[in-house]
């Protein structure tokens, strides 16, 4: 593969990474709020367990904003894509950028996973295992079956 085709590959890729990170928490308490209140409900939260869940779901939305940038970057990428010659230093230097904000929001996250996760019951946790395989199902992701 050309170096070119490397640099766009990892482009794309990481654009889809924070995407999917933004999927979680979109809109603040548009989408985000839904799926905490969805998930609340399923797993039969407690106040701590639900306290937990909205630090999580809140990590999830200052990590999003972060590794998203301003509007600035956004249109850094737009200009990547549509030039004659695709700019590998200033694709490098967004990669770059972007991936620095997530490692410096990575403890955080982390920290607010574990403080949910470590609060389920054995119950909780297969429940949200069997809730998060069917979400991948529906999304088109058999990972495991069927060769996918």
């Amino acid at each position: 593969m050309k170096r070119n085709t490397k640099i766009v590959v990892t482009v794309l890729a990481i654009a889809g990474i924070v995407s999917g990170t933004a999927a979680i928490a979109r809109g603040g308490h548009g989408m985000g709020q839904r799926m905490v209140g969805h998930l609340s409900d399923r797993l039969d939260l407690n106040e701590q367990q639900a306290a937990a869940l909205d630090a999580l779901s809140l990590e999830i939305r200052e990590t999003r904003e972060l590794v998203r940038g301003d509007v600035d970057q956004r249109q850094v990428f737009r200009n990547l894509i549509s030039a004659d010659s695709f700019d590998q230093g200033a694709a490098l230097e967004l990669i770059t950028q972007r991936t620095s904000a997530m490692q410096a929001q990575a403890p955080e996250l982390v920290a607010a996973a574990a403080g949910f996760l470590d609060g389920l019951d054995a119950a909780q946790k297969q429940e949200l295992s069997e809730l998060i395989d069917r979400f991948g199902e529906r999304r088109g992701h058999r990972h495991g079956k069927d060769g996918g």
